[in-house]
């Protein structure tokens, strides 16, 4: 645990924030997949399926937490589980509701869908369309979990730009019962049986604020005190994203900074709606998160993106950070340069 000796930061979120979030209302983000009715009637068919089970599973009481390790390829947080017992590569995204699987892999394993297939929003252009299903249980490490719900779509062009095959994205239908720990510098991340038992320690600086959401239909983790300048501006975590800073130029909010970001280089992203192009470059001033500064920060700049500034995992390993994003527990931390 911390001491008391820890140099440790509690934000709040001041009330312009929200004000700012209302007017925004963005529906968007890397990955989120917007199929709120869908999703819905799937909850209920599982319910009549599975029945009410007193706790899920992998949260069962005196279950200590699990570590593993993760592959850093590509700046994605990506974990090796098993589905049936075979191999299979899912990223972490906090901003997915509620996780996603390939279609090829719903398919391959008979999973049934369990509503009506939707259009999903997202980074890219094409028209893409995802169905709800649920996926009984995934093994990462030695542990089982599940149910998870998921939305199956075509996952291929993220595979083709991740390297090598994607089964899905482990989102909030599984980190809403489990506190996860992204420990960047060790490239490993914990997962808890529930809220978060423990926390990193010995570490020269701790940033702590509410789990507060976008909207309740709407899971996009929100930031607190990220300043560019002097100006403070809206963001949210983004791990499903490899860049550092993603921001949207069309944003009001940013409209304040706008003289104080580089041209960039035209790069393409590629996301649940294939590709779309960004611009590339690397901040000539510091980021403030809290009590961190990030010289030289990358920034991807792009028009109608979910929110005015989604934090990346090139943020978070340039900050040498671990994240802890307790959904179940109500609260988030950010730790640097823990022994």
């Amino acid at each position: 645990m911390a001491t008391a000796s820890v140099p440790v930061v509690d934000h709040k979120f001041p009330d312009w924030y929200f004000v700012e979030m209302t007017r925004l209302r963005y529906i968007s983000v890397a990955l989120f997949l917007s199929l709120t009715a869908c999703t819905a009637n799937s909850s209920a068919r599982m319910g009549e399926a599975h029945g009410a089970a007193s706790h899920p599973s992998g949260t069962l009481p005196g279950r200590q937490p699990q570590t593993v390790a993760f592959a850093g390829k590509a700046h994605q947080v990506a974990v090796e589980t098993r589905i049936d017992g075979k191999p299979a590569t899912f990223l972490i995204d906090t901003g997915v509701d509620p996780s996603a699987l390939d279609v090829a892999v719903a398919r391959a394993h008979g999973l049934s869908r369990t509503g009506e297939e939707a259009f999903i929003d997202g980074v890219g252009k094409d028209a893409t369309t995802a169905y709800p299903t649920v996926l009984d249980a995934i093994t990462i490490g030695d542990r089982q979990y599940g149910p998870v719900e998921m939305l199956a779509f075509d996952m291929s062009k993220l595979s083709a730009r991740y390297g090598s095959p994607l089964a899905g994205i482990l989102g909030y239908s599984l980190l809403k019962d489990h506190a996860v720990l992204i420990d960047y510098p060790s490239r490993e991340i914990t997962l808890f049986a529930g809220p978060a038992t423990q926390e990193p320690s010995d570490c020269e600086k701790i940033f702590r604020f509410p789990l507060r959401f976008l909207a309740s239909d709407d899971r996009l983790i929100l930031v607190p005190g990220l300043t560019i300048g002097d100006s403070e501006i809206p963001a949210f975590i983004d791990t499903g994203s490899s860049n550092g800073l993603r921001i949207d130029l069309d944003a009001p909010s940013v409209a304040e900074i706008n003289a104080l970001l580089p041209q960039g280089r035209e790069s393409t992203s590629v996301g649940a709606r294939g590709a779309d192009t960004q611009h590339l470059a690397m901040l000539s001033i510091p980021v403030e998160l809290g009590p961190f500064t990030l010289e030289n920060a990358e920034v991807a700049m792009v028009h109608g993106a979910s929110m005015p500034i989604g934090i990346g995992n090139r943020f978070f390993e340039a900050l040498n950070a671990k994240l802890l994003v307790d959904i179940p527990g109500g609260k988030v931390a950010i730790f640097q340069a823990c022994k």
